[in-house]
């Protein structure tokens, strides 16, 4: 663990297993910041570098984000915890059941409705959890109207769907041309982040998260398709700035976050004019970005881009845009007191439907200018001993 002014409250004074190989890059990044008397810290990551039970050590394949993971390395839900869990004899995983609303007897949820290959199912239980993504799971929720809910399950304030979060920030980029040997190393990490901004005077900052470009093929390749006044290249044109691509340079990035900040056009709803193919309305997300987002943003991406240069990368680009990536979804079923302005309470219990927990980033009113991923993992365990001790009180 490296020692750092924002490092989290820790059980333990290191982590469970050795850090994964690092990127030359690395060095790079370490040198720059020491020069610029910045503060870069070593980027733990949820990935085995050695063998765990039945799981391999990552073999750096760089297909890490957006990809399922062959080895088992990758600290997924599946692989670190039903993969386990799966063994003993007190769950039941049930595949291909898409749930389609959530069905109340005016305090409680009594079964989610399910569409199993074409067919409609119930299933009951004592306690319902919902985690599907920020988005999803407000549409659930609004999907499921009843006598006591007229306008969405848990929703008689009117706040599922409200206060809907992304990640704000963007990227800065950098190359490294075959003149520099240290480029052609590819899959290991660059584990390297900079909270040195995370506050800026009196103002929320963010982050800068360094990692080599991601390998997908189709995507680097998309993005060679313009010339540099963005006109689309063609034959023997793109063929050259294709092979040049693939074989002559190597991209450093770093992302930045930031927070975004919750606003009144910012929220999903339902939309009964289109259905899916269960029937059911689809989801209607409305997206506006606070001015400020932008502003941190655009004064964190300068600051990294000195970094940057620092490392001898050339042809240095900023992309900062209000317009998030849709991958980190937060917020719409915030926890809070405060039942008026509020969907859940401090345990992520909805507050007017007592056997409903939701567990997803739905619970969250801010990002904290971090990736929201661990955030969850880790409130999702501790709502798990929420309802594990109501289970035991069932019990007994």
């Amino acid at each position: 663990v490296t020692p750092h002014k924002f490092l989290e409250p820790r059980s333990t004074k290191e982590f469970a297993y050795p850090p994964t190989k690092e990127h030359p890059f690395s060095k790079k990044i370490d040198k720059a910041c020491k020069f610029l008397k910045i503060d870069c810290i070593k980027t733990p990551r949820a990935i085995l570098s050695l063998e765990k039970e039945e799981r391999s050590p990552c073999y750096y394949s760089n297909y890490c984000g957006s990809y399922g993971c062959s080895s088992g390395a990758k600290g997924s839900a599946r692989a670190a915890l039903l993969q386990k869990a799966l063994k003993r004899s007190n769950l039941t995983l049930k595949t291909a059941h898409h749930v389609k609303r959530l069905e109340d007897d005016g305090k409680k949820v009594k079964f989610a409705v399910c569409d199993f290959m074409g067919k409609e199912v119930k299933i009951e239980a004592k306690i319902f959890v919902l985690a599907a993504q920020a988005v999803e799971s407000c549409r659930l929720l609004l999907n499921s109207k009843s006598k006591a809910f007229k306008n969405g399950l848990a929703n008689n304030n009117m706040q599922v769907g409200k206060n809907l979060l992304f990640s704000a920030g963007g990227v800065v980029s950098g190359d490294f041309t075959d003149s520099d040997k240290s480029h052609i190393y590819d899959g290991l990490f660059v584990n390297r982040t900079i909270k040195e901004w995370y506050f800026l005077g009196n103002k929320k900052g963010g982050i800068s998260e360094a990692l080599i470009e991601h390998a997908n093929a189709i995507l680097k390749a998309n993005r060679q398709k313009w010339d540099e006044n963005f006109q689309v290249l063609w034959g023997e044109k793109l063929q050259k700035k294709l092979l040049y691509k693939f074989t002559k340079i190597k991209t450093l990035q770093f992302e930045i976050f930031n927070d975004w900040l919750p606003n009144d056009d910012c929220f999903v709803t339902v939309d009964e004019r289109y259905k899916d193919r269960y029937g059911m309305p689809v989801a209607k997300i409305r997206i506006d970005s606070h001015p400020k987002n932008v502003e941190i943003a655009n004064i964190l991406a300068k600051k990294t881009q000195k970094v940057l240069k620092k490392t001898g990368a050339k042809n240095i680009r900023i992309s900062i845009t209000k317009f998030p990536p849709q991958n980190l979804q937060a917020g719409g079923c915030r926890f809070g007191d405060d039942p008026k302005t509020s969907v859940l309470d401090k345990d992520c219990r909805a507050h007017e439907v007592k056997n409903l927990f939701v567990t997803d980033g739905s619970f969250m009113p801010t990002g904290g200018s971090v990736p929201y991923t661990w955030t969850i993992y880790a409130n999702s365990f501790r709502v798990a001993s929420v309802i594990k001790k109501e289970l035991n009180l069932h019990r007994a």
